[in-house]
């Protein structure tokens, strides 16, 4: 069995993306198969209450003969995940098998985008994170199972399929699109961290970045008070988790004027989050704010604190990004303070 090794390369003689050393539709057609029998068998299974010892740690393989080897993660418990984020089986297993997928890569990242549908983004993983991810699953499972409108990533599946022509392993996640807009047009995006240097954005650049966000975030202040204190519960959760080096994701719709159903007095608590066509309305009624806290799965590693040392040779600590989970988190919720009014 090869190593993942995470090369995403462009062939131009069949114009494709090549994920290691497999054409991107063959991963695609394994995956959807696997996925397919996958989230059929675990719905024809009785539910039950999760056996901590077990299920969390538990894999179910699925095994074509010639084709693949197609390995589910904790089915149960992210069977559980699907019903705290109440996403029904039937229309979660169409939407993902039945449409194209349409391949993007991840800035600055080895891994591949696939999005299925306006709802869910597909997202390969590298060894370390599908491991890690593995490792705090128990700890995620409780966060979301108190925490529905969590800004995190909602993880509806883990996954890995090992492709028999080549030997290539590829794990992925099936996570929600933060940019679930209905159709509307972003008009800013912004990757933010809380942290200066590198945290400009070049010229034709996206995402923004930190030092180009100029205008705050304006909700009211009731609606602040909610969404701060979602981020704080969920930065938490991440600082528990010795995680650090996430975004904060911001997509901006100009309404122009469209009449927007507003939600503000009708849902005065989490859920306002995405009470308003799938993001929260500004106070003015002229924005709307898709957010979400992405790329999770970076824990402060050996590597991650010699990064630490030599970056804070020569810049400040507490304006670099890779700092230790706690000091992260604070600059972190910080800067967000000082943006959402």
């Amino acid at each position: 069995k090869k190593e993942e090794r995470g090369k995403v390369r462009h062939d131009n003689t069949r114009g494709e993306v090549v994920f290691k050393d497999t054409p991107s539709h063959e991963i695609v057609q394994s995956m959807k198969k696997g996925l397919k029998k996958s989230l059929e068998a675990i719905s024809r299974t009785q539910n039950r209450p999760l056996e901590p010892k077990r299920d969390f740690t538990y894999k179910a393989k699925i095994i074509e003969r010639n084709e693949f080897t197609f390995t589910s993660y904790s089915p149960l418990c992210y069977r559980h995940i699907r019903e705290f984020l109440d996403t029904p089986p039937e229309p979660f297993i169409a939407e993902l098998c039945t449409n194209e997928w349409k391949v993007s890569k991840a800035a600055k990242s080895s891994s591949l985008l696939y999005f299925a549908g306006p709802h869910y983004v597909i997202k390969t993983m590298n060894k370390e994170e599908s491991q890690f991810l593995r490792n705090i699953i128990h700890l995620y499972y409780h966060h979301i199972k108190f925490n529905p409108h969590t800004l995190l990533p909602r993880y509806y599946g883990h996954y890995s399929v090992v492709l028999q022509s080549t030997g290539d392993k590829i794990s992925f996640v099936i996570m929600n699109n933060v940019f679930d807009t209905g159709g509307r047009k972003l008009s800013l995006r912004y990757d933010l961290k809380g942290s200066k240097v590198g945290r400009m954005a070049e010229p034709g650049e996206q995402p923004l970045k930190d030092l180009d966000l100029k205008s705050p975030i304006l909700v009211g202040e009731s609606r602040k008070n909610i969404l701060l204190g979602q981020i704080y519960r969920d930065t938490d959760f991440l600082s528990h988790c010795q995680i650090m080096d996430y975004s904060f994701l911001l997509g901006v719709v100009k309404t122009d004027g469209e009449d927007v159903q507003r939600n503000v007095s009708r849902y005065i608590d989490e859920r306002c989050i995405q009470a308003d066509e799938g993001g929260m309305l500004s106070q003015s009624g002229d924005e709307i704010y898709y957010s979400g806290i992405i790329d999770i799965l970076q824990e402060y590693t050996i590597r991650k604190k010699a990064e630490t040392f030599i970056r804070s040779v020569r810049y400040k600590r507490e304006e670099i990004s890779a700092v230790p989970p706690g000091l992260y988190k604070r600059r972190f919720n910080e800067f967000l303070e000082s943006k959402i009014r």
